[in-house]
């Protein structure tokens, strides 16, 4: 039997890796967003759609991959570092003591959406990834950091006293489920950018 001691808090299921994306990858991204201003939302996803909820500016990259040659390239490597940062995640539980046997091996991503939020402008309130059967087939989400930011801007997990830094190249990966409710804090001088997938869990077609 596995000896889950190392895995006691629900912060040991919360799991960050730098330099997870090249350098020029990030830069990539950043330039490909702002080149598609024509195809950005204002972004209120949430239980209120009033903006009160959520102000941030969004892309859809795995739609713009079907119209765009820059953005289908773009998207084919971001799967692969998905696939690959999944693997690396899977690997340090199960080395930590989480039971190998309830993981499974084939996985389905959600879209990747791309963000971009203005400094003292922008934000994402206290919410959770999973809040609705729609929903409810996220298991982990995947958040890639395009670019450093010195003040605000953190993913903060209030009720667990976890707080990830925006760095450049960064990847989280977190459960989606209710115990994990966090927020997008406002950057105070600088633009922050981020792309994130959904790991889904297996029954889809």
């Amino acid at each position: 039997m596995n000896d889950l001691g190392r895995i006691s808090h629900l912060r040991d299921f919360i799991k960050t890796y730098d330099k997870s994306l090249p350098d020029q990858m990030c830069e990539s991204l950043i330039k490909a967003f702002e080149k598609d201003e024509e195809h950005h939302i204002l972004s209120t996803t949430g239980e209120n759609s009033s903006g009160d909820y959520r102000n941030a500016i969004e892309l859809n990259a795995t739609q713009r991959a079907k119209e765009s040659a820059r953005w289908k390239v773009i998207m084919e490597i971001m799967t692969k570092h998905a696939a690959s940062s999944f693997e690396r995640y899977k690997h340090d539980l199960i080395v930590s003591g989480y039971p190998e046997e309830l993981f499974f091996s084939q996985i389905t991503l959600e879209q990747f959406r791309m963000h971009r939020y203005d400094p003292n402008e922008h934000y994402y309130k206290e919410h959770i990834d999973s809040i609705n059967i729609h929903s409810a087939k996220r298991m982990l989400v995947l958040m890639f950091y395009l670019n450093t930011v010195e003040s605000g801007g953190e993913t903060l997990y209030r009720t667990i006293d976890e707080r990830i830094n925006p760095v450049k190249g960064k990847v989280a990966i977190v459960p989606t489920w209710f115990g994990y409710p966090h927020s997008g804090e406002t950057p105070l001088n600088e633009t922050k950018y981020m792309i994130k997938t959904y790991i889904h869990y297996p029954g889809e077609h």
